[in-house]
C-alpha cells in the first residue's frame, strides 16, 4: 500500500510540473507613436494574456522602453497594447486602443505561444504590427540610435520652408571626426503633416562606449539652434547629453524642451484685430503686397498657437481680421504678436511690452490684452515708440545700394559702472551673469571677459541669432576688440570695436539692421527684445 502512494504522489507532481505557469518578459518600444513620453504617460498590455480593454500597465525602463513580466499557462494566446497619452495643456488623459495611438498604424492581433519554460519576448514596437520593421529605424552590424524631436511649439518654424537638423560630438556617419556642422545632418519629417523629425545614426561597434557625448537640433545654423541650459547632463552648456551603449532609441524632445503651457480656461471669444501699418511702410519694412499675420495665444494663453491673415481695409494702411471662437480665459491676458511674409521669409515684428510687469522675460517681447469679453476689438493703432496699442514696426528691408565697411563700438565702461553701483547682469538665455560680487573680486572681471555681438546684422552674410553663452563666445566672427586691432582705435579704452563687411547679395544686407551685445557671449545686456535697430547710412 505504501509503494502504491508514492507512486500516485509521483504521477500528480509530474502532472503538476507539466501544467505550471512560466515566466513571460513583455518588452514594448514606442518610438513610433507620438504623444507619449516615460513620465506623463503609460502603456499597457491587454488581450487574452490579461483582459482585454484597459491591460496591466508596463514599467517603463529608460526612455522608450518598457517591460513586464506575468506568468501564463503553456498554449496560445493573443495581445496588443494600449496607451495612456496625456494633453500637456490640460492634463486629461486619453486611452488609446494600440491601432488609435496618434503614429500608430493598423495592427492586427499580436500571437504568442507560451512552451514549459521561461521567455523574454522579442522586442514589440507599439503601433508596428508584430514582425514588421520599425518605419524609422533600421538596424544593422552598426550600432544605431534614433533620435526624435517634436515641433510643434517653435511658432516661427514652417515645415512648408525649413528643415530640422542635428549636431553632435559623434564622429560623422560620413567619416567626420563629429558632427558640429549646423547645416549638414538633416532629420526627416514623420510625415507630411506630422510635428516630430527623426534622425538615425549609425556608429562603430568598435568604439562603444560613447559616454556623455553632447548633441542638439539646429534649424540649419548657429542662430537657430537650442540652447539647453540648467538641466540634464551637462547643466551649463547649451547641448543635451547622452551616453550609447548599444542600438537604441532616445525618447523625443520637445524643441529646446519648450513643451506647451498648460490651459485651463472654458470661456471663447471673437477677437478682432485691428492695426494701422502705415508707420512700418515709412520704415521701408513694410509693403502694400506683403502678406500680414497675426499670431495669438503665446504662454498657454490659448488651446493651441493661432494663425490668422490681416487684409486690407479699402486703399487705406489699415489691416484687420476676426478670429472666431478663441478659447481664452476671462480676464487673464492674452499673449500676440504680429509678422510679415516677405520675400520668402517669416518676420516678427521689432516689439517690447512696456507695460510688461511680470517675471518671465520672454513674455515682455510679446503684445498682450486681458479678454474680459465674448467679443472684444484690438485696436494697435497709436503713433507711439512706447504704449502698448502702438503700430507695429519692421526692420527697414531695403538692400543695400552697395558693399559696405561698418565700424561698430561698444563703450562697456556703462556696464562696469552699473555692476560696481550694486546692479546685477542677468543672462537671461546663458549663464555669464554678472555680479557685484565677481567686481569686488575683481574689478576688471568684465573686461577680462570682453563682448561679443549677436542679432541678424553680421559679417559674411550670415544673417541670424547666434547662440548665447559659449557658442557665441567661440564665434570668431562676432568677437569683438579693445586691443587696437581689428579697426579698434585705442588699446585699453574699454571701447569694443567689430567690422562687418556687408554686401547687398547677402541674406543680412539691408539698411535696417538689428543686434545686441553681450559680455562673455551671453544675453545680458537688457531683456528680450530690447534690442539695438539701426539704419546703416550707405
Amino acid at each position: 500500500m505504501k509503494k502504491v502512494t508514492i507512486a500516485i504522489l509521483i504521477a500528480l507532481l509530474a502532472v503538476g510540473f507539466a501544467f505550471a505557469d512560466v515566466n513571460v518578459t513583455f518588452r514594448a518600444n514606442t518610438s513610433v507613436v507620438q504623444g507619449l513620453t516615460d513620465t506623463t504617460g503609460g502603456v499597457d498590455l491587454r488581450g487574452t494574456v490579461t483582459q482585454w480593454g484597459p491591460g496591466t500597465n508596463l514599467t517603463n525602463v529608460g526612455g522608450d522602453y518598457w517591460e513586464i513580466t506575468i506568468q501564463l499557462a503553456p498554449g496560445d494566446y493573443e495581445y496588443k497594447y494600449g496607451a495612456q497619452v496625456v494633453n500637456p495643456l490640460d492634463g486629461s488623459v486619453t486611452d488609446y486602443w494600440e491601432n488609435d495611438i496618434p503614429g500608430a498604424g493598423p495592427v492586427p492581433n499580436r500571437t504568442l505561444t507560451v512552451g514549459s519554460v521561461d521567455m523574454v519576448l522579442d522586442l514589440d514596437f507599439v503601433g508596428v504590427a508584430q514582425g514588421s520593421p520599425h518605419p524609422y529605424f533600421t538596424p544593422s552590424d552598426s550600432i544605431d540610435v534614433l533620435f526624435r524631436v517634436n515641433m510643434g511649439e517653435h511658432p516661427d518654424f514652417d515645415p512648408s520652408s525649413g528643415h530640422v537638423y542635428i549636431v553632435g560630438a559623434f564622429p560623422g556617419p560620413d567619416g567626420a571626426d563629429n558632427m558640429w556642422v549646423p547645416d549638414k545632418y538633416a532629420l526627416t519629417q514623420e510625415g507630411e503633416n506630422s510635428d516630430y523629425w527623426s534622425y538615425q545614426l549609425k556608429l562603430d561597434a568598435a568604439n562603444a562606449p560613447y559616454d556623455s557625448t553632447m548633441y542638439r537640433f539646429t534649424l540649419g545654423s548657429w542662430g537657430e539652434s537650442e540652447g539647453i541650459y540648467g538641466h540634464g547632463m551637462f547643466p551649463d552648456n547649451e547641448n543635451r547629453g547622452i551616453s550609447v551603449y548599444g542600438d537604441t532609441t532616445v525618447a523625443w524632445k520637445w524643441w529646446n524642451d519648450s513643451s506647451p503651457a498648460g490651459f485651463e480656461g472654458t470661456d471663447t471669444s471673437a477677437i478682432t484685430f485691428t492695426t494701422n501699418m502705415s508707420k512700418a511702410a515709412g520704415n521701408n519694412g513694410f509693403t502694400i503686397g506683403d502678406t500680414l499675420l497675426v499670431k495669438l495665444g503665446y504662454f498657454g494663453s490659448s488651446s493651441e498657437l493661432l494663425t490668422d491673415t490681416l487684409t486690407r481695409q479699402g486703399f487705406t494702411f489699415n489691416y484687420a481680421t476676426t478670429v472666431e471662437q478663441v478659447p481664452v480665459t476671462f480676464g487673464q491676458r492674452l499673449y500676440y504678436q504680429y509678422y510679415i511674409y516677405k520675400l520668402g521669409q517669416e518676420q516678427r515684428e521689432i516689439y517690447f511690452n512696456f507695460d510688461y510687469d511680470g517675471s518671465v522675460p520672454s513674455e515682455a517681447e510679446r503684445r498682450f490684452f486681458v479678454i474680459n469679453t465674448a467679443t472684444v476689438a484690438i485696436n494697435d493703432i497709436e503713433d507711439s515708440e512706447v504704449d502698448a496699442r502702438r503700430m507695429p514696426i519692421f526692420r527697414n528691408n531695403t538692400k543695400l545700394s552697395k558693399d559696405v565697411t561698418l565700424t561698430l563700438e561698444c563703450d562697456i565702461r556703462p556696464a562696469i559702472y552699473q555692476v560696481l553701483a550694486g546692479s546685477t547682469l542677468e543672462d537671461i538665455q546663458s549663464s555669464v551673469t554678472i555680479t557685484p560680487a565677481m567686481l569686488a573680486a575683481d574689478p576688471d572681471t568684465i573686461l577680462k571677459l570682453g563682448v561679443w555681438v549677436n542679432g541678424p546684422m553680421s559679417n559674411n552674410g550670415e544673417g541670424t541669432w547666434q547662440t548665447w553663452g559659449g557658442t557665441l563666445a567661440g564665434d570668431v566672427n562676432r568677437k569683438m576688440y579693445d586691443d587696437g586691432t581689428h579697426g579698434d582705435a585705442v588699446a585699453g579704452d574699454s571701447i569694443f570695436t567689430i567690422v562687418y563687411n556687408m554686401s547687398p547679395d547677402s541674406s543680412s544686407g539691408t539698411v535696417g539692421q538689428e543686434f545686441k551685445f553681450g559680455i562673455g557671449g551671453g544675453d545680458n545686456e537688457s531683456g528680450y527684445g530690447l534690442n539695438h535697430i539701426e539704419n546703416i547710412d550707405v
